[in-house]
């Protein structure tokens, strides 16, 4: 645990790695044959949205499908949601990239 916790890449603001964040988010991708990202990020946290727009186009040149929520901190529109969440599971599915 101790091991995963330092060897992770940290929030933007912290650090300057960005390249190193992508790097690290595509090899897991590849490691995990993921077959689509689901991003979430806070609402109101321009460090992370801005971080947004650079892991959409690194998934894009990757073929990578990715869908991006924002969520507030107090959970109150997670039926909407799972519902996003379900029909990019559902695109993903039928083969539509």
């Amino acid at each position: 645990m101790t091991k995963s916790y330092l060897s992770r890449p940290t929030c933007p603001r912290m650090t300057n790695l960005h390249d190193e964040l992508h790097d690290f988010m595509l090899k897991a991708v590849a490691d995990y044959k993921v077959d689509g990202v689901i991003y979430v990020r806070m609402k109101y946290c321009e460090i992370w949205g801005g971080e947004s727009v650079f892991f959409e186009d690194k998934f894009k040149d990757a073929n990578i499908p990715m869908l991006t929520l924002e969520r507030e901190e107090i959970m109150t529109s997670s039926g909407q949601l799972a519902v996003r969440a379900e029909a990019f599971i559902e695109m993903i599915e039928g083969g539509e990239r």
